[in-house]
C-alpha cells in the first residue's frame, strides 16, 4: 500500500515572483500527477522573520500532539527579512538562519535549500540538499522524494 500520509512542506522566500514560480510548480505537480507528490499541504512565507514565527508555532502544536511542518524549502538570500532574527541572536537574513531555528525547533526535520546564488553557502549541516532556484515540478518532485523519502 502507498504512503498516504500528508506532508505538510513550508516554502521560504523574500520574492513574491519565485514564491509564486513555486506555487505554481507545485500546482502542475497535482494537475499532471506527478508520482510521489499526493497530499501534500504547502504554506508560504515571505522572509526570514515570517519563517521563524511559522516554524515557532509549529514547535508549539507538536507539543501539544498536531501535526507539524515535515520538510521545508528555502532560499539563500533573503535581504532584509530578519530584522528580528537578528535582534533575537538567531542569525541573519538568509536560509541558514531558517534551516538552523527549524532544526532547533523541530528535530528531525528536512530543509531543501534554493539559490540563484552560490549553493556552497548553505550549511549542510541542516540542509539535506541543495538546489538551483526551483522552477520545474519534476525537479521539484525530485528533490521532496529524495529528502523525504518515498511514497504518494
Amino acid at each position: 500500500m502507498k504512503n498516504t500520509m500528508n506532508k505538510k512542506i513550508l516554502v521560504v522566500d523574500d520574492s513574491t515572483r519565485d514564491l509564486k514560480n513555486l506555487s505554481d510548480a507545485f500546482d502542475r505537480m497535482s494537475f499532471m500527477r506527478i508520482p510521489g507528490t499526493r497530499f501534500l499541504d504547502i504554506d508560504y512565507c515571505h522572509g526570514v522573520d515570517h519563517a521563524l514565527s511559522t516554524i515557532g508555532l509549529n514547535a508549539s502544536g507538536r507539543k501539544l500532539g498536531h501535526k507539524t511542518i515535515d520538510l521545508v524549502i528555502t532560499d539563500f538570500d533573503m535581504p532584509g527579512t530578519g530584522d528580528l532574527a537578528r535582534k533575537d541572536g538567531l542569525g541573519g537574513d538568509n536560509g541558514n538562519t531558517v534551516a538552523k531555528y527549524a532544526h532547533d525547533k523541530l528535530p528531525g526535520i528536512k530543509v531543501i535549500g534554493h539559490t540563484g546564488g552560490d549553493k556552497s553557502r548553505f550549511d549542510s549541516r541542516y540542509v539535506s540538499a541543495i538546489s538551483d532556484k526551483i522552477t520545474d515540478p519534476y525537479l521539484l518532485a525530485g528533490l521532496i522524494r529524495t529528502t523525504l523519502g518515498g511514497g504518494d
